[in-house]
């Protein structure tokens, strides 16, 4: 049996794919419209300890366990060069989640996201401005842990 076990007594399926510059940060062009943050001049990282996550494409977080499960999801934005109001939305397999939206200038969080993901789901994260520029983006993070089996 598992060290990490949820309420339903199976095994806890958990991951995190982050990058980070902190000095410079990475060159992004903000536009009007959701624009999914992948495939920058640097890539994101897979978290060193994962159970039942993968990455297969840069700057989604893919979910590979075989049950259908709840996570609480968190994300994290950090950019530089803006005086815009910015919006960060998480995304399932390329579709807008329901009540994701955070809104913010530089620094926009999200706890506790509540999501369901079967097999091959992933979760990513798309922004936008209010008006277009070039900015940096400093960090950026997405992390599940499952709640239970739905």
């Amino acid at each position: 049996m598992s060290f990490i076990q949820n309420i339903t007594g199976g095994a806890a399926s958990y991951g995190v794919i982050y990058l980070t510059n902190s000095f410079t940060g990475i060159a992004f062009s903000y536009t009007t419209s959701y624009k999914e943050i992948t495939g920058l001049a640097v890539s994101f990282n897979l978290g060193p300890t994962v159970q039942d996550f993968g990455m297969s494409t840069d700057g989604r977080l893919k979910y590979t366990g075989t049950d259908t499960k709840l996570f609480s999801v968190s994300s994290i934005l950090g950019s530089t060069g803006t005086s815009n109001v910015l919006s960060l939305q998480l995304y399932k397999n390329g579709s807008a989640l329901t009540d994701s939206l955070v809104c913010g200038i530089e620094s926009l969080r999200m706890s506790y996201y509540e999501v369901s993901l079967s097999t091959n789901d992933y979760i990513s994260l798309f922004i936008k401005s209010q008006s277009a520029f070039s900015g940096n983006i400093r960090i950026a993070m997405i992390s599940a842990c499952s709640i239970n089996r739905v």
